[in-house]
């Protein structure tokens, strides 16, 4: 299935191991100022030990987003961001408003917020819920990463099919087409959150050609027939487990 679908999508040269492989990363953020960035009126946004530190500014009150200038379509970017306890901010892809409209609908916001039960750290927001991940020693789920410690995000965007990993566990993937092509930006929530973002670098993949029909629509059309799994008649083929009574009526 993974090479009927997805080998046209990715169609690289020969030397490629992945579609990424033989591209390079560009620095979005050189560790001295916010060159290459759009700065909003709202919000202080200061680089301090080569870090991007976002306040509330109380003289200029309200939320914002910073922007980059350049525009991209298919790529993987990584960040490292650091929120304060109960702080709350984002990181925008493909936003064709530049930050004017509300990227987390105009484009895709990936949630920074450790206490969303809706929209966890790594959700797409209002799209993909970030699911946890199983701890190795314990049947307790958790988190893949916590407040109040530097975290890393890697954001890959390749056509449709959008994936998060946080702090290298995969808490998102999603294939959708709101859009496709836009800037990336770093969020100012609201006044009780102080965030810091670092080693900001992206690696874009240009692409070729047109996309592929939707994920869906190849699924409908592939080659293959339906199976029947229940026969109407009994319970052949099937077995139950935990309990309880089951039985055929009517079909």
């Amino acid at each position: 299935i993974v090479s009927y679908f997805f080998t046209p999508i990715f169609k690289s040269e020969a030397k490629c191991k992945s579609p990424a492989g033989e591209y390079e990363w560009i620095s979005l953020f050189n560790g001295k100022d916010l060159t290459g960035w759009e700065v909003p009126e709202k919000g202080k946004w200061t680089v301090e030990n080569g870090e991007i530190v976002v306040r509330w500014d109380e003289e200029n009150p309200g939320g914002a987003w910073m922007v980059t200038k350049e525009m991209f379509e298919d790529f993987i970017l990584r960040l490292k961001f650091y929120v304060n306890k109960g702080g709350n901010s984002g990181v925008c892809i493909r936003d064709p408003s530049r930050g004017t409209r509300n990227p987390a609908y105009s484009g895709y916001e990936i949630q920074i917020d450790f206490n969303d039960p809706k929209n966890p750290t790594g959700s797409i927001y209002n799209l993909a819920k970030a699911y946890s991940i199983l701890d190795a020693y314990s049947p307790k789920e958790r988190p893949a990463g916590k407040e109040e410690e530097w975290n890393e995000f890697e954001i890959s965007a390749i056509g449709d099919h959008i994936v998060v990993k946080l702090n290298g566990n995969k808490v998102v993937e999603r294939f959708d087409r709101r859009s496709l092509k836009g800037v990336v930006g770093l969020q100012l929530h609201d006044k009780n959150s102080i965030v810091r973002f670092k080693d900001i670098k992206i690696k874009p993949i240009p692409r070729k050609g047109p996309l592929p029909p939707p994920i869906e629509e190849r699924l409908q059309n592939a080659k293959g027939s339906f199976k029947k799994l229940f026969n109407g008649k009994n319970l052949d083929g099937w077995r139950v487990l935990w309990g309880g009574d089951w039985k055929v009526v009517n079909g």
